[in-house]
């Protein structure tokens, strides 16, 4: 039996990293760049992004429409690679900083937060769910986990690493910030209309699968066949846009395969767990979303809504809170040592005969 967990930019979100577009974008178009064809994309990019590209993909798909106002694919690639470059600086601050944090829990608590997440994550929805996923979990003697990294940074990574209590073997996807920084579209239909003939190195600049296939068709197929071979997948943090339609399209194809298969799609909804104690009301509120995760994956409600499943009051991999609770320990006893200081200096000033 095998779970898959796919990760997306959410996890980082979730670790407290400012890894969305709009956190980086004005840092981007504000860097001074001699190059006359990158300072009009940064202008184009000033007047057209705002608050409009709230995902990844949604900027992914618009700077494919944007390639019909290069002249040439030279200056369309000069540009995806200045901000290629200025993202992988950028996401290694970010990586760097949440590292820096990391470093404030132990190994215990780091592992504890990663066991408690890889075994629970399905046991926030109703009886049925939970004991479905306890019969594949206890159907086989052996249970395989996996990761499927669609994020460049390497913090959850470092975290399964630290933690030492699951075997993993991630696969990025996209690459990652010490190797290769894959951004682009799903396929050449996304471009539209553009004036110029697309190349070969055009391809492989823009269109993601057609780098893995050229850099590293491996990866792409190994992904690939751990989704075949998936029992159950939990889908952690990804927005399901059209820049990875290859993946969404995998995710079609393996719920129609079999009515066992299991996916578990947890994004930034969760609903208080107070909510628990109207059951029927957190079920109608699982059922919208389900019926958006459903939408976005081309499969009818009716067939398949008993293998979605949105886990509204689960909060898993929720590092940011065992860190913050660290730095409100640290603060109390920095304020407490300063009271002993001032207590003592006092007494000295004025001791007790």
């Amino acid at each position: 039996r095998r779970i898959t967990f796919m990760i997306g930019n959410g996890f980082d979100l979730h670790l407290g990293m400012k890894t969305r577009f709009t956190d980086m974008y004005e840092g981007y178009i504000q860097s001074p760049s001699e190059d006359i064809v990158i300072q009009r994309f940064k202008e184009d990019l000033k007047e057209s992004a705002g608050e409009r590209y709230e995902k990844w993909s949604d900027f992914e798909i618009a700077m494919a429409a944007h390639a019909k106002d290069f002249t040439n694919e030279n200056d369309f690639i000069k540009c995806v690679r200045s901000f290629k470059m200025y993202l992988g600086g950028y996401l290694k601050l970010e990586q760097d900083r949440f590292n820096t944090e990391l470093q404030k829990l132990t190994r215990e608590e780091i592992c504890d937060e990663a066991r408690k997440s890889v075994d629970s994550f399905y046991k926030f929805n109703t009886p049925n769910v939970t004991n479905a996923i306890d019969r594949i979990k206890s159907s086989s003697k052996s249970l395989s986990y996996s990761i499927i990294n669609f994020n460049y940074t390497e913090v959850s990574d470092k975290i399964m690493k630290t933690a030492g209590c699951f075997y993993f073997d991630p696969i990025h996807i996209h690459g990652r910030l010490s190797g290769d920084i894959v951004l682009g579209i799903d396929n050449v239909d996304q471009f539209g209309s553009i004036p110029f003939v697309l190349s070969r190195k055009m391809n492989r600049a823009f269109i993601k699968p057609a780098f893995n296939k050229e850099f590293d068709e491996n990866r792409a197929a190994k992904a690939a066949s751990l989704i075949e071979r998936s029992d159950v997948i939990c889908v952690y943090g990804m927005s399901f846009g059209d820049s990875d339609l290859t993946w969404i399209m995998n995710l079609h194809e393996w719920i129609k395969k079999d009515k066992m298969h299991h996916l578990f799609y947890f994004g930034k909804q969760n609903a208080e767990r107070g909510s628990a104690w109207v059951s029927d009301l957190l079920m109608d509120a699982e059922e919208e979303r389900k019926r958006t995760i459903l939408n976005k994956l081309s499969l009818e409600e009716e067939l398949f809504e008993d293998q979605v499943h949105v886990p509204l009051t689960a909060d898993i991999f929720d590092y940011q809170s065992l860190i913050s609770k660290k730095k409100e320990t640290s603060i109390s006893e920095e304020k407490k040592a300063e009271l002993l200081n001032r207590l003592n200096a006092a007494l000295v000033e004025s001791p007790i005969n």
